[in-house]
Order: C-alpha cells, then structure tokens, then sequence
C-alpha cells in the first residue's frame, strides 16, 4: 500500500486490509502529518493533531480506541510486528484529517 501526505509522492508502508479499511502503522504514517505520536506501553498510544487527541489501546487481535474515538468498533487498533496499527479513516476523521483513496494510494491531507 502506498500513503502520501498532502501533495507528496507517494510512498510505500506495510498497510493491512481490514473489512472496508485500511490499518496503517500509526507512527510511521501520521508523525509525517505532523502528529505527536506518544506510545505509553501496553499497546497504549497518544496521537495529537491540531490540538485533538484520540487514545489507541491495541491488544493484539483485542482492541478497541476511547477518549475521542466514538463508535470506533473493533477494528480501533491493533499491534501487529510491534506496532500498532490504526484504520485510516477513522482516525484520519477523529483528527481532522482528509483521506482520498485512489487504487492503491491513500492520500492524507491535514
């Protein structure tokens, strides 16, 4: 899967299909927004934009997002290789982000 941010070139990230979304790895894909991506331990993650900030929690195939996150489903977040990983959408949403899908391109605009 490839991601770029605003007009940027796109570029490749190991991304995961999950249902109707797309699970990118959170710190390697928002920080280039311009996000404070803070990891807390215990799958539990901080990410700050523009003054909003959505709490992940991921457990493994358990997890779910709080604080900011409404209705997020089971799909909030997950760890996979380590890191953990966020549906784009709905968190590009819950920070004010703009998320353009084009084949196998996602464009973030913040």
């Amino acid at each position: 899967m490839q991601v770029a941010i605003g007009q940027g070139q796109p570029e490749t990230v190991r991304a995961w299909r999950w249902g109707n979304d797309v699970l990118v790895p959170v710190r390697e894909v928002f920080q280039k927004l311009g996000a404070e991506v803070v990891y807390r331990g215990f799958g539990m993650t901080d990410v700050t934009l523009g003054g909003k900030t959505v709490q992940l929690r991921a457990y493994g195939s358990h997890a779910y997002g709080c604080c900011g996150w409404p209705a997020a489903g089971a799909t909030a977040a997950r760890m996979i290789s380590c890191k953990v990983h966020a549906p784009v959408s709905a968190l590009a949403a819950a920070l004010g982000v703009t998320v353009e899908k084009q084949e196998a391109v996602i464009r973030l605009t913040p």
